[in-house]
């Protein structure tokens, strides 16, 4: 990039970078984020080393959702709060409300970066013991036979 381009980027632009790095350490360092890891971690520990032919899949399915979605939707609740308490405290916003959500939104990058561990775990895990997958469902109905 050359110094008359630097030059013309807009400021709240350039303002993204730092406020992006500022959230995604505070998501990285908020302690739900962590009880939700270390939960996931205990999951795929249990998973992988119980003998009982495999885990649920429906566990499979909510223990991340859960640990790391709805966790992560109250970790940046409280993030966006804190963004705004700190606009209103210094008065006159220093860069607009667009650039403080486009850097809250980068702070998933954490939780994605889990989720991103979390699945080529499961993939790795179900292509080394194919007992896991569930097989699909059957139709366990009685047929209706007319009777003569």
């Amino acid at each position: 990039m050359t110094a008359s381009a630097t030059a013309q980027a807009s400021p709240h632009a350039i303002a993204v970078s730092p406020l992006a790095r500022r959230e995604v350490r505070h998501y990285a360092l908020h302690p739900l984020f962590w009880v939700g890891t270390i939960l996931l971690a205990a999951q795929v520990l249990v998973s992988t080393v119980s003998g009982e032919g495999g885990m649920s899949s429906t566990l499979t399915m909510i223990a991340p959702a859960a640990l790391l979605g709805l966790l992560g939707l109250i970790i940046m609740t409280s993030l966006a709060k804190r963004s705004d308490r700190a606009a209103a405290a210094a008065g006159a916003p220093v860069v607009p409300e667009r650039v403080r959500t486009r850097a809250l939104a980068t702070a998933i990058l954490v939780p994605g970066t889990v989720a991103l561990v979390w699945f080529a775990w499961a993939v790795i895990y179900f292509f080394k013991d194919p007992r896991t997958a569930s097989p699909p469902p059957t139709d366990r109905s009685p047929r209706h036979t007319s009777s003569p």
